[in-house]
């Protein structure tokens, strides 16, 4: 299941993969709209969809998940969903017709559903849903995290909940460039929401210990996912590899397998973390470097926009310019930057997006309109805010 949540800058929403095997309710007509080698785009009856963006999204997701977890054996159904899903807990709900539901998690925040997994007659509700995944729009980190689902309810594996939705957090953060997905692994969302609230002991050992079959709150849920991305994250940091089977082979093996939880997890939440995984952004591949700069506004740390400002002033790839300057933009509204550091800020950031060329002329007029809103004589807020959605693919993690 895949949630995003509003924030207060520009109407930007953080987004973080969180995938589960949802239980759905009710009955739902299911019709091909397109077949592919290995996966069906199915509609509800009468809904219209273009299949071209979805082809994109998951013909490049199936590489990027094949490669750690073999090759699909049978069919894969993709579901198009209209609207959000109403969760009803940690593992069942509905889907609603309305855009952008709200669904409020304790302690959290607001976020909406747009995509899930349901394992079909492997849940213990509603059996008489067809297996596959349920996706309202075409993301390819949103469809790589769902394949992962897809892929070890294949091959019947029983994994820790925690370990499972943290492979496919870890592998659904990146970005698509030249028709391939880069991974980037390190997800800003989960980072700061742990380091603001870490879970003690005894909060920790309840989280690892849910199953997918478990009655579970929404939030319990949520907070699963988090902490399973950041274990996983520290062992992919370790080894630089997604050799998710020895990862696990480690923690099974363990002499305490919580205390190797707990230091993996301690780890990814130490401040340095994120600073050191941003020296990314001097990766000679450019979608690299927007891969680790993507999302980095949500840490609203005035270091990690030094980072970003130090790469933008020697920045020569345009469109890593604009995801530098959109991501130190969007962190001024997140409290923690000086007014030093806001004065260097705007003219580098001006200076970026003053004439940049963008793979579609709507991003470059977005470009633009972001850059005329914040001069003294420029656009409205409202201008402001239709640029940072164009601009989407930049700052959305």
């Amino acid at each position: 299941m895949s949630l995003k949540r509003p924030t207060p800058h520009a109407d930007l929403r953080v987004a973080c993969g969180l995938a589960l095997g949802l239980a759905l309710a009710g009955c739902t007509s299911w019709t091909p709209a397109a077949e592919f080698e290995g996966w069906t785009l199915y509609v509800k009856d009468g809904l219209a969809v273009d299949p071209t963006p979805y082809s994109s999204a998951f013909e490049a997701a199936f590489v990027a998940v094949e490669g750690p977890f073999g090759a699909f054996e049978s069919d894969v159904a993709v579901h198009v969903i209209a609207g959000s899903v109403d969760l009803h807990s940690g593992n069942s709900g509905s889907i609603t017709g309305e855009e952008d539901a709200v669904e409020q998690i304790e302690g959290i925040g607001d976020a909406v559903v747009p995509a899930f997994h349901t394992r079909g007659s492997n849940l213990v509700f509603y059996d008489s849903e067809p297996r596959g995944i349920y996706i309202r729009e075409p993301a390819t980190g949103t469809a790589v995290h769902e394949l992962v689902h897809a892929r070890v309810t294949e091959l019947q594996l029983e994994l820790p909940l925690w370990f499972e939705e943290g492979v496919a957090a870890v592998m659904g953060d990146g970005v698509q460039s030249e028709g391939r997905w880069v991974m980037d692994g390190f997800a800003f969302w989960p980072w700061v929401e742990l380091r603001n609230d870490p879970p003690t002991d005894p909060e920790l050992k309840h989280l690892l210990a849910i199953d997918s079959r478990d009655d579970h709150s929404v939030r319990d849920n949520v907070l699963v996912h988090f902490v399973g991305w950041a274990i996983v994250f520290d062992c992919l940091r370790e080894t630089g590899h997604l050799d998710w089977s020895s990862w696990l082979a480690e923690f099974r093996t363990a002499k305490d397998s919580f205390a190797w939880a707990r230091a993996r997890l301690d780890r990814t939440l130490k401040e340095s973390t994120a600073i050191e995984w941003l020296e990314r952004v001097g990766d000679p591949a450019p979608a690299v470097r927007i891969a680790a700069a993507c999302g980095a506004w949500k840490a609203g740390d005035e270091d990690v926009v030094a980072i970003l400002l130090d790469r933008l002033d020697v920045e020569e790839d345009d469109e890593v310019k604009v995801c530098l300057a959109v991501n130190a933009m969007a962190s001024l509204d997140r409290g923690r930057i000086s007014r030093n550091m806001e004065r260097r800020l705007w003219p580098t950031v001006l200076r970026a997006l003053r004439r940049v060329e963008l793979p579609s002329e709507e991003e470059e007029a977005a470009a633009r309109d972001l850059y005329n809103s914040y001069r003294r004589w420029g656009g409205r807020r409202t201008r402001r805010q239709g640029a940072f959605d164009r601009l989407e693919r930049y700052w959305r993690e």
